[in-house]
């Protein structure tokens, strides 16, 4: 009897607790709304001029290549000294990566593996013994060439 009991009270707050009145917003109207327009592709015929080549700004400035991993931290205070550390050494071609939960600091913009080894043996030299070349995405517009 108590758990019929129990069991009625339970529905009835359950009940009670219920908003009746449910309000529904019917001010959406598909046809109002703000598309973007569509860019189609270009469509070249005979005697039609060549469109204008994109300036250097438009077009990707990174590639396949590599740079040297100097280090891995969740600090970020220790990952800005370190890249402090190596700015002059290196350029200016040091950066930060953030792939949580660690800061990676890395070093130079390498078309060539042969490169980013002999920066590896760099750094290794000046004390930064767990240095380690990885293939990732660099910056183009100023990568070495080599000798």
């Amino acid at each position: 009897m108590n758990r019929i009991l129990a069991a009625f009270i339970s529905f009835a707050v359950a009940g009670l607790c219920q908003d009746k009145t449910i309000d529904l917003d019917e001010s959406f109207n598909p046809d109002s709304l703000n598309e973007p327009p569509l860019e189609w592709p270009i469509m070249l015929y005979p005697g039609d001029r060549l469109p204008v080549k994109p300036s250097a700004g438009d077009l990707d400035t990174t590639a396949e290549g590599f740079r040297v991993q100097v280090t891995s931290t969740q600090s970020i205070e220790i990952a800005d000294s370190l890249r402090d550390k190596l700015l002059a050494p290196f350029d200016g071609q040091v950066y930060i990566s953030f792939d949580p939960p660690n800061y990676k600091v890395r070093v130079g913009n390498y078309k060539f593996r042969s490169e980013a080894e002999k920066a590896e043996e760099r750094l290794k030299r000046l004390g930064y013994r767990t240095a380690w070349v990885i293939r990732t995405r660099i910056e183009t517009h100023s990568v070495p060439r080599p000798r």
